[in-house]
Parts: C-alpha cells; structure tokens; sequence
C-alpha cells in the first residue's frame, strides 16, 4: 500500500465533490495509458469517501490518504503525478479575510501576520510541525507571499512547513532560518507550482536532517537550485523529493559532492519524473552507505545522468536495490558510469534503432558526448554487463549513437555570374540532428555578399543532404606605391580592394626616418586598376654644429670647425689651444638637431711677462740665500725688496728696475758683520766636588757651535757633565762640570749551579763575586728529600778574571711511604661497606670523605679524616646507622624456566631469581621444588622464598628429551616440539605473586591444586610451539601484589570435579 500526499482539496458542498468525481473519470484513461499499473478506480473512490468524510467534519485540513499500489516486500511504489486540471477552482473556496483585516497568530516563539497576500514572520523558535500540513494552511488560498523579517530556528521536526500554497511566488528571508537541528523537512517546499526559487537556502545547515522526503514535489522552480553545500551526513530518507520538481525553465539541478555518511541512506524515488535538466550528481562520495536506489530515475525526462562516483557493488538487482533505478528513462541518452557503477537490474533503456540512431551506445573517450570518439560500440544488454558491479571498468561516458547525417556542401560562386565557381567547395559532415555553422571565409578580391536564395548559414544535419551557395561579389583594385623625392621605393606597395564605386580611403603608412609629403589618400573604386603613389622626405639623421673662434673683441683668430652627429645625441666640445690666446666662454654643450647650429668660443689675448732673478752675495760673491725670482708684464715697474741676512749688513744693488721681454739678473751685495767671541769654562772634578785636573777654557763666535772632549785621569772613570757637552757660543760666558768616579779595583766571579744526579735542578743559579785574587769558598745547601753528593770543581779556590762555573750534585734520598686504613661500620662495628686502604709519602697530605651508603646514615668518625703520612699505619672508622623507612623495598622477582626429563636439579639462577628486603638490601632466594617432577614432562608450579617471607610462582616447564633428527632450528629437539600442558595463568598472562601476609595461602605451603593437570597424551607439536605468556626473556614483574587468580581456578576446577562426584553419588 502507498501512502502519499496529493494537493489538498476542501470539499464543501456535495456540488463540487461531484465535479472532482467527473474530473477523476475525464482524466483516468489518460492517466492509465501513462501509468497502467495503477488503479484510478479505487483512488476515486477514496477521494470519494474522503470527500464525504470533509464535509461530514467540515475540515479544511489536508488529506492523507492510501492507494492500494502493491510493491514486493512493501517497497514504496512511485505513483503517477498527472496534474489534474481545474484544480484551481476547489482550491479557491476559501473564504479569505478582508484586506482591512490582518490575520495574525504564533507558531512556536515567532509571531506572524498575514495581509493582502503576504504572510510574515517574525523572529523566534519555530515548534515541531509533524503533520503533514503547514500551520498556515488554512489561509493557503490567501497567501502569494511570504517574508522572514528575523532570525527563524525550525524545530527538530519542520514537515510540509511552506508546503501547499497554490498562488505563492515568492519566499524571502530564508537566509535567516537556522534549520542546525532540524531532522525531518519532508515536504518543506512541496507542492507550490508557482514557487519559482528559493534564495537562501543554499548554505543551510543540514547536518542533522534525515528526512527530505517531497521536499520539493511539484514545485515549479525554475533556473538554477545549488545544493551542493548542504551536509547530508545524517541523510537516510529521499522519497520523492525531486519527483516532477520545475518548469520548463528549470535548468540546471546542482546536487555534486553530497557525501553519504549514514548508512542504510535510501534513494529510492529520489529523482523521479524529473525533467529534463542539468543534473550535476558528480563526486558523490562514501556512496557504498546508500542501501536503495530502485526507482531513483523512475520515469525521469532528464537526458544525461553522472552515477560515476556511485558505489553500487553492494546493492541487490531486486527490490531495495538498482531494481527499476532507470526504467522509462526513454530520454537518457549519455550515462557516466565509473568502475564501481553497476546497471544491473536499473532497465536501463534501449537506444532505438532508426534513421536516427544505431541501437548502440558508445563510449566518448577523448570526444564529446556530441562526436564521441571511443571504440566502444555496446547494445543496452553488453553496456549493462560490462558494469555489472564486479568488473571494475575505466571511467567513461556512454552516448547513444547516431547515423552519420548526409554531408553540407558549401559552394562559393560570383554573384555576377553564379555559373563562375571562386573558390573550390567545402564538404561539412556530422552525425544526424547535429548543428553545423557556415562562417563566410574570406577571398581575395571578392566581397562576401549572402547565400542564394537567402538560405540560412546554421542548421543541423539529417538524413537528407543539403547545399548552401555563398555570393561574393568582385573587387575592384588599388594599388598604393609608396617612393622618397627622388622617386625611389621606400616600402612595398599594398593593394586595395572594393566594390566599384564605393569610395577608398589610404592610410598614410608610418615609414622609419620617413615624413608622408603629398599624394591622394582617397578616391573612388573603378573597374580598371588604379594606382596612387605616395610620396615621403627623409627625416634627417644627423645634425651639425659650426664653431667659430673669436677674440674678445670679434675678431676671428682660428678658422671655424664642424661637428656632426646623431639627432638627439649630446655633443661636447673641447676649447682649443690657441697660441697667445686664452679660452673664456661658449655653449661647450647641447643636442645635435634637424637644424644646423652655430656656436662661438670666446678668447683672450695672453700679456707677455718679464722675469727678474735676484742674488743674495757677500763681499767676496758667496751666495748667502737662495735666489729669488719676481715676474711681471713687459714694461711694468718692479721693485726688490732687500731680505734680512744674519750676521750681514745691504751693502748695494739695484733695487727697482722695468720688466722686459728679456729676462734679468739682479745681484745684491751684503758685508758680513764683525762677531762677538763667547766662552765655555770646563772643570774636572770627583764625586766629591774636588778637582782632578786644570781647567780649561773654550772660545769661539758667538752662535758658533762647540763640543767639550772628555778628559782621561788615571785612576778615575767618567759619570757624567752637569751640563751640555755640546751647543754654542753665546755672548754671556758658560761653565761645565765634568764629574769622573775613582775607578775600583778588579772584581772576580763564580757561578754555582744546584743539580740532581738526572740533571734537574733543583734551585736558581748562584753568583759569588770578589776582588781579584781573593780566595772564596762554597759550601753545600741543604735541600728537603736530597743530600750532597758531590762537586763539579773544587769548592775552594781564588777569584780570577775569568768566570769558572762550579755544579753542586745531589741524590734523592731514600722515601718512605706511610698507609691510613678507612672503614665504613655499623654502630655494632660491623663493616658495611668494603674498606678504603690509602698509602702515600711520609709528611704528604692525606684527606677522606664521608661515603653515601644505601639504607644507612652517617653518626661518627674516630681517627683523623684528614691529616699528614706517617711512619706508623693509621686508621679512620665511619660509623654508621641504619636507616628505617615507611617505604617498603621488598622485592622478588624471576622466570618460567625449561629443562630436559631428568636434567639436573634447577637453581635460582636457572630462574633468574632475585630479592631485595624491605631496606632495598639483596636477599638470597630459596627454590622450592616440592611439586615439580623433573622426571616426567609437563610444567609445574615452583615456589621462590626469602627469609623475610617473600614468595614468587613461577613455572619449570619439562620437556621431552629429543629422539634424533633435526630440524635446523638450533634446539636440538629432532625436528619435533613436545610443549607441556600449561596452567591457568591470570588474565593479563603473568604468574601469580603471593605475599606472605595473602589470605587462605600459608607462607611455606602451596595449594595442592596446583599440580601438574595432564589429563591427556601429549601431543607432538609439528609446525607451531604454544608458550607460556612469560617466557624466558622476559623477566616477571618486580612487584609484591599478590596474584591468585590462577589458584582461584584450578580451586575451581577441583571443587567441580567434587560436585560431580557427589551429583553421581546422589543419582545412584
């Protein structure tokens, strides 16, 4: 049974249930021939007792109603949709409200009003509408618009909200509908036929909807609706949601992207009875979640469909699957399917096989869809097991085929003489209904002017082959000769060409280093070829610079000169030299023109100078100074300035005097002056001021220079001068002192050297000093740790004037070592730590320390920590106390451990066994055996004690003994693995820990339900080994919890072997 919406009718008098019940009856056979499974004469009878039913209740809500529609498995049928005419009518009979009366209410938080058409609603929380009529479906008939002035959130559940407005055109403000928690919008926007678009809800937030079923059923969109953006994660539900949505100006349905993350999404009926659009259905993705898709395209007028992303491997090719996904699709005709597509079960149409097409589809390839260029050529039925949804074919695109359309013949004739072909023809080919387009070319010498007979350049083609002459009329000609002034070609000629008698217009070509000078640029078009010449002048390319040299008074004193070069280039010019004339100004700078420039340079006459040499001499023509030299113009006066010369007085020479070309000489004559004589006294005294020898007196001319000899005096040595031994006379007397020192008597030396008998020193050199011929005599030192061996030389002897060196040898004496003995004891005396033995030379340094031992804290020391070595032994006591602490360091630890019936007896290194007390100190550990059988295989629990009362099971694992042969794996073994049985471990698979203290287990007892349990032969184990969860490389944990979860069952085990004994006894 199918239960489905159809527009809502509000019967209210038996008069217009009756004309509903003849509508039914005019339209059920065409109805039928479209959809003949379905049973019109039953869905008039329910409108019938629904209709009576309405007027009974005098209701105006919508109605919902069942149509006996049978599917296999209860699978929604799709229902045929033909509008029924005049429904407009029944739909009109309410009664509407006065203009003057707004109509107004509250749904949820959000007031609304409604007048002259337009219902607005203001912001608030819309409540949950789950019937499947709008709140405002009473005023339906009224309602040609609706405004959302503010911020609207639809509730959990927005069912047929904007749904049935048979006059609306127009909803605004969607924008402003927050739809973030909404799950359920079927029907939101369903059956509004004259409801063209619905701006804003492009970017709604959909991640919570679930259900679009009749979203927009019937509703009359038209352009483009953009649903790309919206999230349908949650998405599980589409029945119908797009069935014969749009107008004939729906164009394009944008649905790419749409990412299916719920599973179990059905698209059963999504799309159907769609028109034909652009539906964009690309990249979908996680599609494998969508678990129907019969019916998807049931019906659907669309011409092109993309399922390429579909991942339809999993569905069935019956109901709730690809059953009838395309069936009456009769306008498919592109399809692209990718490698997961299956077509299977969708009946997918056949392609007709006519005039028009072939029966087959074929694969575009690297085509279009219009000229398709694959090499594919598929019936319906080969296309539908190629993707069968378990091959896994390329991506591609599957076009219906056409026959090839009979060719286009293009001719190009002139229109004066339609039998003169100009041009060969052009054949254009296609396949049939496709369109072609004739573009003109264009032909030198002729003008294009329309096809004959006036037919159209576009068309398509068919099966009939078709022919389209083009016109062109003959050009006349011109040619355009372009020459210099001397008749010379500058630029290769041009043709114009047009019809005879238009007018022509030439354009004057731009030539380099050309300027156009005349000839006609315009005239009218002739039968005969005409020519036009152009005429053009050379632009110059270099300008000139005359420059013309004058003297200040414009006299011309050099021939002028020329420049040339580059228009627009800079030029500079360099002043020349001209003999007795000097450069004073001009342009030296500029441009080079188109026209010749002029430039003059300015100079001066040069002034002749004369020279005068003048001479500085005494009486007898000594030069006194340097000559010096005056200069001036011919003719001018000079005059000599006379210099001041010490020592000399002017005596005569010409002293003014004109200049003259020649040069002159001019002597001055100085006398030299008389000179004052000076004096310089010298005295020769000791120490004491006492004279050593006469005096003596320097003389000579003031200002001359003097130099003091220093005197010899036996017996004495000179010190120094209290003054200047050198300087010059002056006119005032001077006194200098020598002063001598009485020269000793001669003095001797030895050096001593202080060395070992390697050769080290042991002290810094020595010096013994004494006056010649005196005896000296040098007596050993003492040195710490050494003793006087012996001397490189006497020890006695007389000092000389030479320097003897004399080295004094030393032996090390004999060391001895002194020892401290350092021990570490408990307060007891008992050491506890191994003691420290320290030995070095007697009188060295000795120091010892305080040492840091584990579970003890220093109290004292007897002895001397630190001290000097002595003959006699020492010794230092640390003493120290044991520490106690809350922290327990009780510690056991070890591991399962394998062995061969009858080895030898393990040990506790066998089971890496280690302990430590509760003041973290080694414990030695006990191996208790008393369960194990080392003769029989198996593996048995054994017991690891220490004296504080610490235990540990673990597990000896006894193995058979190998029976020859090998298998290269290094056990030895023979080839085969004979694993014991293993007990019960704990959860985690590690062997229980028991402390002394756990309850029900002694310390020095282990349940005898632990024993070996091998109820069973053996097994050989020949391609895999079954281990124990700790093996022997990995060390149990060093850990104190007590672990008795596997005694707990094999506790277990006994007491079940116990109930079925006494369940027995019972029964008997």
């Amino acid at each position: 049974m199918y239960t489905g919406h159809y527009p809502y009718y509000n019967l209210v008098d038996f008069k217009s249930l009756t004309k509903l019940t003849n509508q039914l009856k005019e339209n059920a056979p065409m109805l039928t021939k479209r959809h003949p499974g379905t049973q019109w004469t039953g869905l008039g009878l329910l409108l019938l007792s629904a209709g009576v039913m309405t007027l009974t209740a005098q209701s105006a809500q919508a109605t919902t109603f069942t149509t006996p529609l049978s599917l296999a498995n209860s699978v929604t049928q799709p229902h045929p949709m033909a509008s029924l005419p005049g429904t407009s009518t029944l739909l009109d009979l309410t009664t509407p409200a006065t203009k003057e009366d707004p109509i107004t209410g509250q749904f949820g938080t959000s007031n609304w009003s409604l007048q002259d058409g337009t219902l607005t609603i203001g912001p608030g929380d819309f409540a949950n509408n789950a019937v499947n009529s709008s709140p405002w479906n009473d005023y339906r008939a009224l309602i040609t618009k609706i405004e959302i002035t503010g911020p609207v959130t639809l509730n959990t559940t927005a069912n047929a909200l904007f749904a049935n407005f048979p006059k609306l055109t127009q909803i605004d403000g969607l924008e402003k509908v927050d739809t973030s928690k909404t799950t359920d919008m079927s029907s939101l926007f369903g059956y509004n036929p004259n409801l063209k678009s619905v701006p804003g809800i492009e970017y709604w937030n959909t991640s919570n909807v679930k259900n679009i079923s009749y979203l927009f059923m019937t509703t009359g969109l038209a352009g483009t609706l953009d649903l790309s953006h919206w999230d349908v994660s949650s998405l599980n539900r589409t029945t119908l949601a797009f069935a014969r949505t749009g107008t004939s100006q729906f164009k394009r349905l944008d649905l790419s992207g749409w990412n299916f993350k719920s599973p179990n999404t059905s698209l059963a009926l999504f799309l159907q009875e769609l028109a034909d659009i652009d539906l964009d259905t690309s990249d979908w993705k996680n599609t494998h979640n969508i678990s129907d898709m019969q019916y998807m395209f049931y019906y659907s007028w669309v011409s092109k469909v993309d399922i390429s992303s579909f991942d339809m491997r999993h569905l069935p090719t019956s109901s709730n699957g690809t059953r009838k996904m395309l069936s009456n699709n009769e306008n498919l005709k592109e399809i692209k399917l990718g490698p997961n597509s299956k077509l299977t079960g969708t009946n997918l149409t056949q392609v007709p096989d006519n005039n028009k097409y072939t029966g087959y589809w074929q694969n575009v390839g690297d085509g279009t869809a219009r000229q398709p260029k694959g090499d594919l050529v598929l019936t319906t039925n080969q296309l539908v097991a190629r993707y069968d949804g378990i091959q896994t074919p390329a991506t591609d695109t599957f076009v219906w085929q056409r026959h090839a359309g009979e060719p286009v013949t293009v001719n190009y004739v002139d229109q004066a003489d339609p039998s003169q072909v100009i041009q060969p023809t052009d054949t254009l080919t296609g396949a049939i209904d496709d369109p072609f387009t004739v573009t003109p070319p264009t032909i030198d010498g002729y003008t294009y002017r329309g096809t004959q007979g006036n037919g159209s350049l576009t068309g398509t083609f068919s099966t009939t082959a078709q022919d389209i002459t083009l016109l062109y009329a003959k050009q006349a000609q011109v040619t355009v000769n372009y020459l210099d002034e001397a008749g010379n070609v500058i630029a290769p000629a041009q043709k114009k060409t047009g019809d005879v008698g238009t007018t022509y217009t030439i354009d004057q070509l731009a030539i380099p280093g050309y300027d156009y000078v005349a000839g006609d640029l315009q005239g009218i078009f002739t039968e005969a070829p005409q020519t036009v010449n152009l005429t053009y002048r050379a632009i110059p390319t270099e300008g000139s610079i005359t420059v013309n040299y004058l003297d200040d008074e414009g006299h011309t004193i050099e021939a002028p000169t020329t420049m040339t070069g580059k228009i627009g280039s800079a030029y500079t010019i360099t002043p020349p030299t001209i003999s007795g004339y000097t450069y004073q100004s001009g342009q030296l700078s500029g441009t080079f023109t188109a026209t010749n420039q002029s430039v003059t340079l300015i100079y001066q006459r040069n002034v002749v100078h004369g020279t005068v040499t003048v001479r500085y001499v005494d009486e007898q023509d000594h030069e006194l100074a340097e000559p010096t030299t005056l200069t001036g113009p011919v003719n001018s006066e000079y005059t000599i300035e006379k210099i001041a010369i010490p020592g000399h007085t002017f005596l005569t020479g010409e002293l003014t005097g004109i200049f003259t070309a020649t040069d002159k000489a001019v002597t001055l004559t100085y006398r030299k002056e008389p000179l004052a004589q000076g004096t310089v006294t010298v005295n020769y005294q000791d120490t004491a001021g006492k004279s050593l020898a006469p005096s003596q007196t320097l003389s000579g001319d003031v200002a001359t220079p003097f130099t003091i000899s220093q005197l010899t005096i036996d017996g004495y040595t000179y010190q120094h001068a209290d003054g200047p031994l050198t300087g010059v006379f002056t006119k005032t007397p001077q006194t200098v002192t020598l002063i001598y020192q009485a020269t000793p008597e001669p003095q001797g030396q030895v050096n001593v050297k202080y060395q070992t008998c390697d050769g080290q020193t042991l002290a810094d050199d020595t010096q013994l000093t004494g006056t010649i011929g005196e005896s000296y005599t040098i007596t050993p030192p003492t040195f710490t740790n050494y003793h006087f061996q012996h001397a490189s030389d006497q020890l006695t002897g007389t000092f000389s004037v030479t320097t003897p060196t004399i080295t004094l040898i030393y032996q090390k004496d004999a060391v001895a070592n002194g020892q401290v003995t350092v021990n570490y004891l408990d307060l007891n005396g008992q050491p506890i730590a191994p003691k420290a033995t320290l030995t070095g030379a007697i009188d060295t340094a000795y120091t010892t320390t305080v040492k840091q031992i584990a579970g003890y804290k220093y109290i004292k020391t007897t002895g001397a920590p630190t001290g000097t070595f002595t003959a006699e032994a020492q010794t230092v006591n640390y003493y120290y106390q044991q520490e106690t602490t809350d922290v327990d360091q009780r510690q056991l630890t070890g591991q399962d451990f394998t062995m061969i019936v009858n080895g030898p007896t393990p040990t506790a290194t066998d089971f890496k066994a280690s302990a430590q007390d509760k003041n973290g100190q080694s414990l030695p550990v006990e191996v208790d055996l008393t369960q194990a059988q080392l003769d029989q295989v198996g593996t048995y629990p054994v017991t690891l004690r220490t004296s504080d009362g610490q235990t540990l099971i673990v597990h000896l694992h006894v193995r058979a003994a190998p029976d020859g042969g090998d298998n290269g794996d290094d056990d030895n073994d023979g080839g085969h693995a004979t694993e014991p049985p293993v007990l019960p471990t704990d959860p985690a698979g590690e062997p229980d820990l028991v402390k002394p203290d756990q309850p029900g287990i002694s310390k020095t007892e282990v349940p005898k339900t632990m024993s070996p349990i091998p109820t069973s032969p053996i097994e050989t184990a020949t391609t895999e080994r079954v281990q124990a969860k700790a093996t022997q490389d990995e060390v149990l944990p060093a850990t104190n919890e007590q672990r008795t979860r596997w005694v707990a069952v094999t506790g277990l085990i006994g007491l079940l072997g116990l109930g079925l004994a006494l369940f027995k006894r019972f029964k008997s």
